[in-house]
């Protein structure tokens, strides 16, 4: 029947956004979770669009979504372990873009390829090379040279009568600039 169809429909989209928002797979009691949430939603009378919004934000008030989760199999086990392939691909996603991981990395780690050095530097250098990378350079270049500190500086007009916004944002600019060229040119840290 109707409902039926609409209850397939809520159940597809949340089957296709929760991996995304979770940068993980779902298991079916989660999707099974948010349905009903849906379909407490439609039974109160609400339309299809609006139900459907209770489960997504549902989804991304969720620890799965504001925390990046490193779950051990084990609670009892102390002994280190590897990242499992999702964990090991939010880490890089965070780490160089500042983002939730793509579609192309998601699909390596749901593949298990990963743990595989040569696939995870193809990956990481395939990020790099993405203009997101940007955000590895904001927040390195932000970091270690306080380039963010640079917005707040307020240097005295009669002291420095040279200085001007063009200045600071030359400054800022060749900061960057010098951090992206040993960061995109594989240049030694030292």
């Amino acid at each position: 029947g109707e409902q039926g169809e609409t209850d397939a429909c809520a159940r597809e989209n949340l089957e296709a956004f929760l991996p995304q928002a979770w940068r993980r797979p779902v298991e079916s009691s989660e999707v099974d979770f948010m349905m009903n949430l849906f379909s407490t939603a439609t039974a109160d009378g609400a339309g299809f669009d609006e139900a459907l919004t209770v489960p997504f934000i549902a989804s991304l008030m969720s620890p799965h979504f504001l925390f990046r989760v490193e779950m051990d199999e084990d609670l009892s086990n102390p002994t280190p372990h590897l990242l499992s392939d999702h964990e090991l691909a939010t880490r890089l996603s965070y780490f160089l873009w500042s983002s939730t991981p793509d579609a192309q990395l998601l699909e390596k780690a749901d593949a298990g390829l990963l743990q595989d050095k040569e696939v995870l530097i193809e990956e990481t250098l395939r990020m790099l090379a993405d203009p997101k990378a940007h955000a590895l350079i904001d927040n390195y270049a932000g970091q270690w040279l306080y380039l963010r500190g640079l917005w707040d500086a307020f240097p005295a007009q009669w002291i420095f009568p040279d200085w001007s916004e063009e200045l600071r944002a030359s400054m800022a600019a060749e900061a960057w600039l010098f951090v992206e060229t040993f960061i995109k040119g594989d240049r030694p840290m030292t």
